[in-house]
């Protein structure tokens, strides 16, 4: 009789024990395979990753301030004109040499097409009293004229010279104003160069 009560006990322990192994030892044990597969497989662990940022400060603390440049260099124009073509912003590092600002002076130019003018009519003049003046100094050695007219020949071609001369410096004086034109830096490393007009 005692065989026979325990067995049902037996069988019940044995169906516990199945159920236990089926229902929670087996699934961990594959999941466990699992889990070592795919870890196998990635190679890698797994890190978590948070991005750093600033914290706020306790007390913003602000100050009243001003920035100033080193070294501040006004730049203006040797010629008088209209502003074309502006090579340079304000604060920009330039170097030295580096156009910065173009100028378009018309008047300037219909001076230097005159004066241009005026440097081909005295050489032409140059010429015509170089002619008449030899020729006088010919008529003078033959005392065919007088000495008089041969001298005031002579005079008007050292005149007509000196206007070449004069009229020549004119058209270097417009050419270099000409030059003046373009706005260099005039520095020979890199600072930041502030434009600036002047009042003529």
């Amino acid at each position: 009789m005692k065989s026979r009560s325990r067995f049902p006990l037996f069988v019940g322990l044995g169906l516990a024990a199945l159920a236990f192994y089926f229902l929670g030892v087996r699934p961990r044990l594959r999941a466990n395979a699992e889990l070592e597969a795919r870890a196998k497989e990635l190679g890698h662990p797994a890190v978590n990753v948070v991005v750093v940022q600033r914290a706020q400060a306790a007390n913003d603390l602000r100050l009243p301030a001003s920035l100033q440049a080193l070294e501040e260099a006004p730049v203006y124009a040797r010629t008088n004109g209209y502003l074309s073509q502006l090579l340079a912003d304000l604060g920009d590092h330039v170097k030295a040499g580096q156009p910065l600002a173009i100028i378009e002076a018309p008047e300037l130019d219909q001076e230097l097409n005159q004066t241009r003018a005026a440097l081909e009519q005295a050489r032409a003049n140059l010429g015509l009293a170089r002619s008449s003046a030899v020729r006088w100094q010919d008529l003078g050695q033959k005392n065919a004229v007088a000495q008089q007219e041969v001298d005031e020949k002579n005079s008007a071609l050292a005149s007509r010279e000196a206007d070449v001369h004069a009229a020549e410096a004119n058209v270097s004086r417009l050419e270099q104003l000409k030059q003046y034109q373009t706005i260099s830096a005039p520095f020979k490393r890199r600072v930041p160069l502030v434009l600036g007009s002047q009042s003529r």
